[in-house]
């Protein structure tokens, strides 16, 4: 197995890809004043979010949104958009693929969080039996919620770059090159099957070193698929932008459409 090198940049650094195969080799930290702020919720915003728009009935299932999203979702699901708090993987999925529909970016595709653990307990032939309708090497961008304990990154799969990208959290040498490895054979299995040459995709990875808290990991692998999907700057990702997305993160999913992100 190749060795790898991890190699330090600032975040406004243009990324220059190694050749192939990699280790994931990015380390970067989130910028502070030298990109614009999210912009904060109004009044009457931020009271439906925090206010009217989660219930405090925790055990009920709320029939409005499970009916808008065709989903199971609770009162307590809903409620883990709160600031701090982990949010719940049926929130994460919702929200994956209302970006999906409402981007900028024609053809993408969102998996479940079961895609992980699937793929890598090596149920690689279900999963393609279950992706071949679907079409994915015709899609342009794959996003896939990645979790290690309580711990969340984002792989994307863009096969207009061919490439394999982790975005978020420290993982482990071994975990990572696994990751990539099952990927590289999923695509490939998918390809024949669909009788289309294999592609050998690169691979990379950015580890996001001032995100500490494990509650907003997910919430930062959730504004990266934001970004990539609304062709937004990934250099305007700041560390204080957290919370605000968080809470407009929020306001879409109960109001069911994307909004703006910024003032300008």
């Amino acid at each position: 197995m190749p060795r790898f090198r991890r190699r330090a940049v600032h975040h406004q650094t243009r990324v220059v890809p190694a050749p192939t195969p990699q280790r994931p080799t990015k380390k970067e930290t989130l910028s502070s004043s030298s990109s614009p702020a999210m912009r904060k919720l109004s009044s009457d915003e931020y009271s439906k979010v925090l206010v009217k728009g989660i219930a405090k009935d925790e055990t009920e299932l709320n029939t409005k949104y499970t009916q808008k999203y065709k989903a199971k979702i609770l009162n307590k699901d809903l409620r883990t958009l709160r600031p701090n708090k982990q949010i719940q993987r049926e929130i994460i999925e919702v929200y994956l693929r209302l970006i999906a529909k409402g981007g900028k970016k024609e053809k993408t595709y969102v998996f479940d969080c079961k895609f992980q653990k699937n793929l890598l307990t090596g149920k690689i032939d279900e999963l393609v039996d279950k992706c071949q309708k679907i079409n994915l090497t015709e899609m342009r961008m794959i996003l896939i919620p990645i979790r290690i304990s309580n711990w969340f990154a984002l792989l994307v799969i863009n096969n207009d770059e061919q490439t394999f990208k982790l975005y978020g959290f420290t993982a482990s040498m071994s975990f990572i090159t696994k990751l990539f490895s099952k990927c590289q054979s999923f695509m490939n299995e998918l390809n024949e099957r669909l009788g289309k040459p294999k592609i050998e995709y690169s691979t990379d990875a950015t580890e996001y070193s001032s995100i500490v808290r494990s509650n907003d990991s997910i919430v930062f692998a959730l504004m990266i698929a934001r970004f990539l999907i609304n062709n937004i700057s990934l250099g305007y990702i700041k560390k204080g932008n957290i919370e605000r997305f968080r809470n407009i993160m929020t306001l879409e999913i109960i109001n069911g459409s994307l909004t703006r992100l910024y003032n300008n």
